[in-house]
């Protein structure tokens, strides 16, 4: 009952994600800053993230090989790749791959 409530929840936080990343994109895109905060804040925004804030699949990798201690974790890191629609990091999406090492992360602690 538990497991079907967290793969319930993990469902819930992707469909957020992608909607947050459409909604970031989108406004990215139409180059508008009409918040003053954001300009006081930010001398020019940016029409690309920077390097450093692109999620690379090796960072997460590394994530998963910490991780990967036990062999409990390992299933579990397992059912979170299925879970994103694959059965390596190479498989998932790269929308995907900051909430996959969200959850990798939570298992390594």
């Amino acid at each position: 009952m538990l497991e079907e409530e967290i793969k319930e929840l993990r469902i819930s936080v992707n469909i957020l994600t992608k909607g947050l990343g459409v909604v970031a994109r989108a406004i990215c895109e139409s180059g508008e800053t009409t918040a003053e905060p954001i300009k006081q804040t930010a001398a020019k925004p940016e029409k690309t993230p920077p390097q450093s804030s692109i999620l690379t699949v090796d960072e997460v990798r590394a994530v998963f090989t910490k991780a990967a201690k036990s062999k409990e974790n390992r299933q579990k890191l397992r059912e979170i790749l299925n879970t994103y629609g694959g059965e390596k990091l190479d498989d998932i999406a790269p929308d995907d791959l900051p909430i996959v090492k969200v959850e990798a992360e939570a298992l390594a602690a």
